[in-house]
């Protein structure tokens, strides 16, 4: 039995190799404890977030699997949510990474939820993925 593929289905595989390639690339960015980030909510509003780690054993086996499929584990802040929340974001859905002092400066200004000039200053990397204005 033969299988054959038109040409146009190759550019399709092709483009969705090359997003996976750039987005596992990006994702690599985020291994590190501390690393920060952003991410827009569908609510419109920014979303700061700084990698966690783990102190024991039997969990970082359970993160780093997580971190295989895409997931970082997080500690979240927004203008909604000063105190932080622990959890995971899909990489597919941060927008940017950014430096520590542009953590830090998101969070003494409580979390702005609008893409200044000084936050444009912080910004270390997109995602290839996304288009979301950073």
């Amino acid at each position: 039995m033969d299988f054959e593929i038109p040409n146009n289905d190759f550019e399709g595989f092709n483009r969705q190799a090359e997003k996976n390639s750039a987005e596992k690339k990006f994702l690599e960015e985020f291994r590190e404890e501390g690393t920060c980030f952003v991410k827009t909510h569908p609510l419109g509003f920014f979303i700061y977030a700084q990698v966690e780690g783990c102190h024991y054993e039997e969990d970082r086996e359970t993160l780093e699997r997580m971190f295989n499929d895409g997931y970082i584990f997080c500690r979240a802040f927004s203008e909604v949510c000063h105190e932080g929340d622990l959890g995971s974001i899909h990489i597919s859905k941060i927008a940017a990474r950014i430096s520590g002092p542009g953590f830090f400066w998101a969070r003494n200004n409580r979390w702005p939820s609008i893409l200044t000039r000084e936050l444009q200053g912080f910004v270390l990397s997109t995602n290839p993925t996304e288009t979301l204005g950073f």
